[in-house]
């Protein structure tokens, strides 16, 4: 679920910006009174309101339909997931900058995929103790308490 909203968020972020780079409406925003740090500012607010949504979606989604049980507070898993897509969408703003054209966002694919999915399956204690959560009542990880005994001690 983590991984939707960060590869979600992230590339809709990116893509979002470059787009509108390309067909220069950045361009008549910035002949507006607007300041460029309030034009990134309403993008960057209006992401994150939808980042919100599609983090209770997700959660919602996986617990109703999907019977994933969470571990400790709910509302605490969705303020997780949703720093989550707070944070990925930063990223997307910041490699925005970097891309010119929509070409150029997939160039950017493995660059934010790799580093996500080989944090998520690394085998050091830390990543365990952040995603597994099994030695903590007050965590919120969505796997049991059983895998993650599997897995070793924390």
């Amino acid at each position: 679920m983590a991984f939707v909203v960060f590869l979600l968020a992230t590339l809709l972020t990116l893509l979002a910006f470059v787009g509108e780079r390309t067909s220069s409406t950045l361009d008549r925003l910035m002949v507006t009174p607007l300041q460029e740090n309030e034009v990134v500012l309403g993008y960057a607010l209006a992401f994150w309101i939808i980042g919100m949504i599609q983090a209770a979606f997700l959660l919602a989604v996986a617990v109703l339909v999907f019977n994933i049980m969470i571990l400790g507070n709910v509302f605490l898993a969705f303020l997780v997931v949703a720093l989550l897509a707070v944070v990925s969408q930063a990223l997307g703003i910041l490699l925005s900058s970097l891309a010119k054209r929509e070409g150029q966002v997939i160039q950017f694919i493995p660059f934010i995929i790799l580093p996500a999915f080989l944090a998520h399956r690394s085998d050091s204690k830390m990543v365990k103790a952040i995603f597994v959560c099994g030695s903590s009542d007050l965590c919120c990880g969505c796997l049991p308490r059983d895998y993650a005994q599997m897995m070793g001690s924390l």
